[in-house]
């Protein structure tokens, strides 16, 4: 559960990997009135860490890197907290229990009206992650979601996530398939 949560309040997570590309992580809060919610996304310490845009990405040159962007039309507010213990313990990483370093942790805050659903592409690279083309949610039920995405090296597509079962269905620009 959630800590002090009045009412009802239920997180589902679907991740969709595309081998090579990306991981595409969808999450659909289930609530029974207006919240203001918050997604996590942790780094390890020896992680440079920026924001740029909407998106959080580490940045150590000729390393392995990470770019964070999120897909939906929530106006995210993103903050980057790096060993903090007030208001809230956050921004830490611990190898072995009751040892702490500081971390970087990527804390999306958003308002919501009621039950909602966003989405995620997180992009791993070596050296600079360039930003995506477009990440947009272009529609989203009880049953599924989809987002298109394209970019720098990626060919746009349409990804259908179920939010029950397994069935991910991922389609080609048409476009895209013309000229082929």
């Amino acid at each position: 559960g959630f800590w002090n949560t009045e009412g009802e309040a239920v997180h589902t997570r679907a991740v969709v990997y595309l081998r090579g590309q990306y991981w595409l992580v969808v999450d659909r809060v289930t609530t029974d009135r207006p919240r203001t919610i918050q997604a996590l996304w942790h780094f390890h310490p020896d992680c440079a860490v920026t924001a740029e845009d909407a998106s959080v990405l580490s940045t150590d040159a000729g390393k392995g890197n990470v770019r964070v962007t999120p897909v939906s039309g929530l106006p995210w507010q993103a903050e980057l907290v790096k060993g903090r213990d007030e208001p809230d313990i956050q921004g830490w990483w611990s190898r072995i229990y009751n040892e702490k370093t500081p971390s970087s942790c990527a804390v999306y805050t958003a308002p919501i009206d009621g039950t909602t659903t966003f989405a995620w592409i997180i992009m791993p690279g070596k050296g600079a992650i360039p930003a995506l083309a477009e990440a947009a949610l272009t529609s989203s039920s009880d049953q599924e979601v989809r987002v298109r995405v394209a970019g720098p090296g990626i060919a746009p597509v349409t990804i259908t996530v179920p939010l029950e079962g397994t069935a991910v269905a991922i389609v080609p620009d048409k476009s895209q398939r013309a000229a082929q």
